[in-house]
């Protein structure tokens, strides 16, 4: 048997991104202490396949 499905989604996605910081120099060396934060969030509302029926061996 040889079958092919096709499949389409649905859903969404979001990222933020924040970042701070600060350069403290001494003579020629740099040191920038940093902090970040991300947000990630994502769902799939919905699934569907079609095309390939039912399959049994």
């Amino acid at each position: 048997m040889n079958t092919t499905a096709q499949n389409s989604h649905g859903g969404a996605q979001i990222l933020s991104h924040l970042d701070t910081g600060i350069n403290l120099n001494f003579h020629a060396i740099t040191v920038r202490p940093f902090d970040s934060f991300d947000y990630i969030s994502q769902t799939e509302n919905s699934f569907t396949e079609t095309g390939a029926g039912g399959f049994e061996p």
